[in-house]
């Protein structure tokens, strides 16, 4: 991950720090119901959330008795976790660290790997998913999201951003961007030698072939009246979020055959 992702992160620490207090915000709805699938699945165990911003699902986890570990590229969203973190554990700064973004800056490894919000930022999906299993323990869990460029919430962005071009200084490479990873940076990737991924069934069957099990999923439309539940969608409702929702949520576990 390049600096001006780090830098444009670090900038907007106090902003995502005050998001995660409002239990109303997309992205702390979002941490909550990532906090449902994981405990439905998985025990307390030792986990580490990879970009963990300001520490909110670190902070949720933690109140469910497991045992955590955060890192992040941002040095102040390292700091606004260490904050929120303290006063669940007497040792937060030994716990969330700074990471370049392609290490992990433990010793040791991990049950659960949580990576929400990360992906889009790598230009190598694979690769970055076979960075996080190294860390893994045998048959551990990975909880990771991707963006899915045709979805709902895409359309309407582009929509309502070509109705009104000034609301952007690029307006066309927004557009761009929107169009193709569903966010207005682009994840700061060059398109031409990115090997990213922007949908579920194709997100699913890259862990499939890193030799992961899915044990389950949800999708997010970007809505709240559509995103009350989003891990109760059922039937009809579920096929359209998952091909239109925004954002996809996969829980897998690997494999015992397949390689370390």
């Amino acid at each position: 991950m390049n600096v001006t992702v780090r830098e444009t992160w670090d900038g907007l620490a106090d902003q995502w720090d005050e998001q995660a207090e409002d239990p109303t915000n997309y992205f702390s709805r979002r941490a909550v119901f990532v906090e449902q699938l994981v405990t439905r699945h998985v025990p307390p165990c030792t986990t580490l959330d990879f970009g963990c911003g300001p520490g909110n699902l670190s902070y949720a986890l933690a109140k469910r008795g497991f045992d955590v570990h955060g890192c992040d590229i941002a040095p102040k969203m390292v700091e606004k976790a260490i904050q929120r973190l303290s006063g669940l554990t007497n040792d937060a700064e030994s716990r969330f660290k700074a990471t370049p973004g392609d290490t992990i800056p433990f010793g040791f490894s991990f049950d659960l790997i949580t990576a929400i919000d990360v992906i889009i930022y790598v230009p190598d999906y694979a690769s970055f998913v076979q960075m996080l299993s190294r860390s893994l323990k045998p048959e551990g869990y990975l909880a990771l999201s991707c963006t899915n460029s045709i979805s709902f919430f895409t359309w309407l962005s582009i929509a309502l951003l070509m109705a009104n071009p000034r609301s952007n200084p690029h307006p066309i490479t927004a557009i761009r961007n929107l169009a193709r990873t569903g966010i207005w940076s682009g994840g700061h990737v060059d398109p031409k030698t990115s090997k990213q991924i922007s949908s579920a069934a194709a997100f699913d069957r890259l862990f499939s072939r890193l030799g992961f099990t899915k044990v389950a999923d949800f999708d997010m439309i970007h809505y709240r009246r559509w995103d009350k539940a989003p891990l109760e969608r059922r039937g009809l409702n579920r096929m359209i979020a998952r091909r239109f929702g925004w954002n996809h949520v996969g829980l897998y576990r690997k494999r015992p055959d397949s390689a370390p």
